[in-house]
């Protein structure tokens, strides 16, 4: 409420005839250069009297919003839960603290909905027509095969987002793979989040392919046939999978942000020793 109430404050407002009311209270135009992105991700430097030579020079925190009583971007350091209100901060307004996890998280939750859908769309009864000869297998309007198909693109869209975000270079800086796998906690995620992903595909694609196959072949030579239908639960048990492959790269995503963040630490640290070396030398 007091960042919107400071945002407010500074920008024109139709009831005052588009005047701001900081105009108004101070008599002169306010400075809105200081203004961020709200939610994006920022990096808090940490004095030397507050830390040791080892420690890290800044904190990546989320920015929400700015002090009325004290100047400053007022910060929110996740990882310990507190905030900090700092004049000193580099933003990175590209990106926000959950703007990758949401991406692909949003394509799992999609995957989801349409397996779903599609396994209570999936018609439960079905029509034989004895002709001669043959029976003509009559099924009702029957979406199960698009929505499968559907929930496996999502599911794949979500998958590959999330394979490609645990490697990426962020900020152009690449980390090797064995440096992101040192954890045995990070690789179980990882490899937990790739056998459910395979898992899952094969849940969803085997229904989807099997009613198209009795939709498009429904003229059967033997009379006593049942005209079947696709297993059923099979779809909803692979959307509920889908939902879970999506929140285990979500885990693998944490993991591997934290081997980023010990791997270029320990470069650091390499570093700083190297250097009073050489001036000890």
């Amino acid at each position: 409420m007091r960042t919107t109430a400071h945002v407010i404050n500074k920008f024109p407002q139709s009831k005052l005839g588009f005047i701001l009311p900081f105009e108004i209270l101070r008599d002169m135009k306010p400075t809105v250069s200081y203004f961020g992105v709200f939610g994006c991700v920022c990096y808090v430097f940490v004095p030397d009297h507050l830390g040791s030579k080892f420690d890290k020079k800044a904190v990546k925190c989320i920015f929400v919003g700015y002090e009325n009583q004290r100047k400053g971007w007022k910060c929110c350091d996740i990882t310990r839960g507190k905030y900090d209100t700092s004049r000193d901060v580099v933003f990175d307004e590209a990106f926000s603290w959950w703007s990758s996890e949401k991406q692909w998280n949003f394509r799992g939750v999609i995957s989801f909905i349409y397996g779903v859908v599609a396994e209570n769309k999936k018609p439960a009864s079905r029509t034989p027509i004895p002709g001669k000869g043959t029976v003509i297998c009559q099924y009702p309007a029957d979406p199960t095969v698009a929505l499968g198909y559907l929930s496996v693109g999502f599911l794949l869209a979500s998958s590959i987002a999330g394979y490609l975000s645990l490697f990426y270079p962020y900020q152009g800086k690449p980390v090797p793979r064995g440096s992101m796998f040192k954890s045995s906690t990070s690789s179980i995620f990882f490899n937990i989040a790739l056998f459910t992903t395979g898992l899952t595909i094969t849940l969803l694609v085997w229904p989807t392919i099997t009613e198209k196959i009795h939709l498009t072949r429904n003229v059967h030579q033997n009379l006593e046939t049942a005209c079947p239908t696709a297993k059923t639960g099979l779809l909803g048990g692979g959307a509920f999978l889908s939902l879970d492959s999506s929140l285990f790269w979500l885990v693998a995503l944490m993991w591997a942000g934290n081997a980023r963040e010990d791997y270029f630490d320990e470069i650091e640290e390499n570093g700083d020793s190297v250097e009073a070396l050489k001036n000890s030398a």
